[in-house]
């Protein structure tokens, strides 16, 4: 047995159930200061990396939750709790691989948990390997697994069964208990969540948009989060200002870190094609697809700290951008980009960074960046039915949707005004519609020889971690443009709110 760990004062304690509150309420950076100070006072205590792993899982930076998690773990190896988180930051980080040896370890002290191997079946199905996944799940939704399971791990069973429907389980397995539970209050908010969204999309997927809208609107009331879109639109006032008055804020001036690729940024709004072009490109040789990064959006939380909960700080402070603090931002970026190394070129298609394009110019002056545009109600329907890790209040309503997408349209249009960086806007309709011709035009723009392999992308065993990552392992398909017609009975308010005439 492991040596019994002496008991933690009851001061240290009170501090760290009052970090955990702290992420638990929205507030995880400020949570991240105290927790930096407690792992340094006591090195030898697991909770405080756990907590950190937390934070961070909490705040999107997966590469850091798993730090996090795996410091905790080899403090307490025996601890299978801290196990499990490791391999869930594993999953959500998009280290699949990682992840599945960690819940297999874990089944091996309790081979039965249902909501391991559902964490098994769904990072198969992550990893592309859905007939497997379904030979877990199947047993649960069908009966051939005559245990009674709480109506949580039920649902979630249905949930991850809805993944794979209809091609690898048949749909009609997993609607009735998503239809049953969704709804009921015994299960947690998060599982009646997804299972509202996956009721959407399998109604889609039969054609019934009327039911498949009300289970989207009913995922979007049920932990609706407070938006204040005049606030947004203010802030966004207030980005452009600073950057149109701020001509002569400075660009790098320095050596920067060995290593440090060709940059090329892949921005837009969520849900309008980043993780299709960025795939695409990705199999050009000498390329390294980043993902999602967050390294602008945290050095800028540096300069101009996140004022609003569950938003992206905003470089809207004039005075804050000198030398010496562009100089500054440069180098914790490059710390985040210099764990690539040595890649020739470096993909970040985080969307929001959108938000930073003149910042960005300063700092990597010679950066390409590459904008990903979507018909505005294709592009809003689809933030709306989808459910995101982490929330985003603006895509919780349509009337919220709308405002946010004119905002970002406007921002952009600013950016190109000031043509601080070059910029070239890929439609997702016209990528989808002529593959080979639009690709070209991006490989031309970066600078980098063609390859048919390019329009082989969806074969590309690279792991991805966000929403799109199914998506993106089939060949080009347009069943999503104009999807927005099948719900235009529904999307008065979205409509109103892009201003945009409502019999086209």
């Amino acid at each position: 047995m492991p040596p019994k760990r002496p008991p933690i004062p009851k001061q240290i304690a009170a501090q760290y159930e009052k970090c955990a509150a702290m992420i638990r309420q929205g507030n995880a950076t400020a949570a991240l200061l105290m927790l930096g100070q407690l792992r340094a006072a006591r090195p030898g205590d697991p909770q405080a990396p756990a907590l950190i792993g937390e934070a961070n899982a909490a705040l999107g930076r997966h590469a850091e939750a798993i730090d996090g998690f795996a410091a905790a773990v080899a403090l307490a190896p025996d601890d299978p709790g801290l196990r499990l988180n490791l391999a869930d930051a594993y999953r959500h980080g998009g280290q699949y691989e990682h992840a599945l040896a960690s819940y297999r370890e874990a089944l091996k002290s309790d081979p039965r948990s249902i909501p391991i191997n559902r964490a098994v079946a769904s990072v198969l199905i992550d990893l592309g390997r859905e007939p497997e996944a379904a030979d877990i799940i199947c047993p649960y939704l069908d009966g051939t697994d005559t245990r009674r399971l709480k109506p949580t791990d039920k649902l979630y069973m249905a949930i991850t069964g809805a993944r794979m429907a209809p091609k690898h389980i048949d749909a009609e397995l997993c609607v009735p208990v998503l239809a049953e539970l969704a709804p009921d209050t015994r299960c947690t908010t998060h599982a009646r969540l997804h299972g509202y969204n996956f009721l959407g999309k399998l109604l889609d997927k039969a054609g019934d948009y009327d039911g498949a809208f009300a289970a989207y609107r009913a995922a979007n009331e049920l932990d609706k989060h407070p938006w204040d879109a005049d606030a947004h639109s203010a802030r966004i006032d207030a980005l452009i200002a600073c950057w149109r008055e701020g001509r002569d804020i400075p660009r790098y001036v320095g050596v920067p870190k060995v290593g440090i690729p060709q940059h090329v940024f892949i921005v837009g709004m969520m849900r309008s094609g980043t993780s299709l072009t960025e795939q695409m490109i990705a199999m050009a040789d000498g390329v390294t697809a980043g993902g999602e990064l967050n390294a602008i959006s945290r050095a800028v939380s540096k300069a101009d700290p996140v004022s609003v909960k569950f938003t992206r700080p905003m470089p809207v402070t004039r005075a804050n951008y000198t030398q010496s603090m562009i100089n500054a931002l440069r180098a914790q970026a490059d710390t985040v980009y210099a764990r690539f190394a040595p890649a020739e070129v470096l993909t970040d298609k985080q969307p929001t960074n959108y938000l930073y394009v003149p910042l960005i110019a300063r700092l990597y002056p010679n950066v390409k960046i590459i904008h990903c545009i979507r018909n505005a109600r294709d592009c809003c329907l689809s933030n709306y039915q989808q459910a995101f890790n982490r929330p985003h209040p603006f895509t919780e309503d349509l009337v919220r949707m709308g405002r946010y997408y004119r905002d970002y349209e406007r921002l952009m249009a600013a950016w190109h005004e000031l043509g601080d960086a070059p910029i070239l806007d890929v439609r997702y309709e016209e990528l989808v519609a002529d593959p080979e011709g639009q690709s070209k035009r991006v490989f031309e723009f970066l600078g980098l020889p063609w390859t048919p392999r390019v329009l082989e992308f969806h074969e590309s065993d690279r792991a991805i971690a966000t929403a799109s990552r199914q998506q993106v392992r089939q060949p080009i398909y347009t069943s999503s443009v104009a999807k927005w017609e099948r719900y235009r009975e529904h999307l008065g308010p979205l409509n109103e709110a892009l201003n945009t005439d409502t019999s086209s």
